[in-house]
């Protein structure tokens, strides 16, 4: 049965063609109607008909026209209805917003064919070093032309200078996240968040401040020289971000309820890698959650990567995922 697309599609391209076929008429007549001449050996019937030949022509021109707008007008209301119906499917809105899909991929085709598959089910895609070592900024800005929310994950640490340099860059990519390392300190911090206050809000990226990595625990911690052990670690960067004017920090899923309770209740992004759906493989992650249990501590966006990207069927994958997250709301 063809997708009122097709038929959308089918119709335009039918009246388009039509028209074309049918211009020949316009021209047709004004040969017909000569040269119009005012001497007084001009037959007045002539005359008459030499203008109004001429007014056909340029009526047929002028409706031909209008068809044709209007029928473009139709096709591009009726994509953006079916755009607006296939995001209205099976979940909602508040839901899939919050599924950010991990693009760990290694390169352009791989990743677009994601973004193509799981668009109608994922509310942002992460790009991290990876994919963006391999394919550089243009396809961050490609995703983001075609109307996907992009989480930039570089996870900038550098001088101050340096990190409001390449904040004002992930701006300019039309990113709607990025994020800096927290142990790069307040300055650097508060750098990054100056370098993009000069963007309009609705352009404005949120940027967030990495505390601990989900693959690190208390004894990868005191390895590098931090005692204390993770949630003390957690709790001093988030604060640190909150004072620096950042917009959030990244964390477990285990830190979640200590960031609320100790830094900030709400207006404060919790976004949160390390979830792995009931019955995953934990792989390289040592602090992690299910997505309901995420969603139920108060997470405000969650992570999932090879959950998704390396099952056999991503699209269910993905549902379940949502299904998981539905439960902890």
């Amino acid at each position: 049965m063809p997708t009122l697309r097709c038929v959308s599609t089918e119709l335009r391209n039918r009246v388009i063609g039509s028209c074309t076929h049918y211009l020949w008429l316009a021209p047709a007549l004004i040969r017909l109607s000569g040269p119009i001449s005012h001497t007084s050996h001009t037959n007045t019937a002539s005359i008459r008909l030499s203008q109004r030949s001429y007014r056909a022509a340029i009526l047929i021109i002028h409706n031909l026209i209008t068809i044709v707008e209007l029928t473009n007008r139709v096709f591009v209301l009726t994509s953006f209805a079916l755009k607006v119906k296939r995001f209205k499917m099976n979940y909602p809105a508040n839901i899939r917003d919050k599924l950010v899909v991990a693009l760990d991929v290694p390169n352009r085709a791989a990743a677009l064919g994601i973004v193509e598959e799981l668009s109608d089910l994922a509310g942002m895609f992460k790009i991290g070093s990876q994919l963006f070592t391999a394919e550089g900024p243009s396809l961050v800005r490609d995703i983001v032309t075609s109307g996907h929310r992009v989480f930039l994950d570089l996870k900038f640490h550098d001088i101050p200078n340096t990190v409001a340099a390449a904040a004002r860059s992930a701006a300019g990519l039309g990113v709607s996240i990025f994020n800096v390392h927290g142990v790069g300190g307040v300055e650097m911090m508060r750098a990054a968040a100056d370098a993009v206050s000069a963007f309009a809000p609705d352009r404005r990226p949120r940027v967030l401040a990495v505390t601990v990595l989900t693959s690190m625990n208390s004894a990868s911690l005191s390895e590098v020289g931090i005692t204390g052990g993770v949630s003390s670690q957690v709790i001093r960067l988030a604060s640190l971000a909150r004072a620096a004017g950042l917009d959030g920090a990244v964390a477990s899923p285990q830190e979640i309820s200590l960031i609320r309770e100790r830094v900030a209740a709400e207006n404060f992004i919790i976004l949160t890698p390390g979830v792995r759906p009931a019955g995953s493989e934990s792989g390289d992650q040592k602090r992690i959650a299910t997505p309901g249990e995420a969603i139920r501590l108060g997470a405000d966006l969650i992570v999932v990567g090879r959950p998704i990207i390396a099952a056999a069927n991503r699209r269910e994958a993905a549902q379940r995922v949502l299904a998981e997250m539905a439960g902890g709301m």
